[in-house]
């Protein structure tokens, strides 16, 4: 988006909420699902709703008093500051914005594991309780579990972050230094990356060697290595 638009678009009188910025990222939000009856708020959703959260007091209702400032229109006055100042150089030296990843299909040939230091859970259809093979459907923030069959199940037990940090730990070896692959590459390498460094990029039927994804429990921090929490024998 060009600066001039951005600056438009956070163009609001001072000390007044600004609503047409409001509603406009509001339409963007709920497209992505920002809040599901399984889930609840997503993660992005649940930002959005501190961001627009306005106090207003509680007991007896109160007319004559309005509600507080929301952190958005702090946030969108503080941004249109420093826009402002921003010269044409500024602008030019401002970095390129990498384009979205879009949706990502990863292939399971074993199950899918939700795993913490004392349990492996295994996510299971929703409609005909399959646990093996299938695939997880990434598409920003959310993750479905698509059983063989083709039945979608969003399992809150899935988040599409941890899923995304499983598949880079599964791509990487179990000796640091094999094949070169640091865990500092974790921070850069996309998830098409791991999908062709595990040999799943463009699979289109299950690979012969069955091969559990591991992801890391909701209870911990998302870029837990999960292989490293569960017992060896996960069955």
């Amino acid at each position: 988006m060009p600066v001039d638009v951005l600056r438009g678009a956070l163009d609001t009188p001072e000390g007044e909420e600004p609503r047409e910025l409001r509603e406009r990222v509001k339409v963007v939000v709920d497209a992505t699902g920002m809040y599901s009856s399984v889930r609840g708020y997503t993660p992005l959703g649940q930002v959005w709703s501190d961001l627009t959260y306005q106090w207003e007091p509680s007991g007896e209702p109160m007319a004559d008093m309005e509600p507080g400032p929301s952190p958005l229109r702090h946030s969108a006055a503080r941004l249109a500051k420093y826009l402002t100042q921003m010269n044409a150089t500024d602008v030019a030296s401002l970095p390129e914005v990498s384009p979205p990843a879009g949706p990502v299909t990863i292939p399971v040939t074993g199950w899918v594991r939700v795993v913490s230091p004392d349990a492996s859970l295994p996510v299971q259809c929703g409609t005909c309780r399959a646990t093996a093979g299938g695939s997880v459907a990434l598409d920003g923030p959310l993750a479905l579990f698509v059983c063989p069959t083709g039945h979608c199940t969003d399992d809150p037990k899935l988040e599409a972050s941890r899923v995304r940090y499983a598949l880079r730990y599964q791509a990487l070896p179990d000796d640091e230094g094999d094949k070169g692959f640091r865990l500092a590459d974790l921070a850069t390498q996309s998830v098409e990356e791991s999908l062709r460094f595990l040999g799943l990029a463009d699979v289109d039927t299950p690979q012969p060697e069955q091969r559990d994804l591991l992801v890391a429990s909701t209870r911990i921090a998302p870029n837990t290595d999960p292989r490293r929490l569960s017992p060896a024998d996960r069955g």
